[in-house]
C-alpha cells in the first residue's frame, strides 16, 4: 500500500470504517486516507493487457470489455491515449 498523496510505501493501518474499509496513515506526510479510494484505479498492466487485447489482436470492443469487466467510456479513453504513443496504430 502506498500513499495517494506522496506515494511513500511507509503507512500504518488507521482503523476501520463502518463500511467496512481499511483506513490507513502515511508516515512521511500524515495523511490519512481509505483503502476504497486507492482499489478503484487500475493498474499499468491490467492498462496494458487490454489495450493489446483491443488493439494488437482479432478481439473486439464488446470481448475485451465483457472479459475485463469495464466500460467502454473506458476503452475508448485507454485507445485514444495509446494511438498517440503507439507506432503500430498510427
Amino acid at each position: 500500500m502506498n500513499c495517494v498523496r506522496c506515494a511513500s510505501d511507509e503507512v500504518n493501518k488507521n482503523g476501520i470504517l463502518p463500511s467496512g474499509w481499511q483506513r490507513w496513515r502515511c508516515l512521511g506526510c500524515d495523511k490519512q486516507f481509505s483503502e476504497w479510494g486507492v482499489r478503484w484505479t487500475y493498474t499499468e498492466t491490467f492498462k496494458n493487457n487490454v489495450i493489446d487485447e483491443y488493439c494488437h489482436s482479432s478481439k473486439t470492443a464488446r470481448q475485451v470489455i465483457a472479459d475485463y469487466q469495464i466500460s467502454s467510456a473506458t476503452l475508448v479513453k485507454r485507445k485514444k491515449q495509446h494511438i498517440d504513443d503507439c507506432d503500430v496504430c498510427a
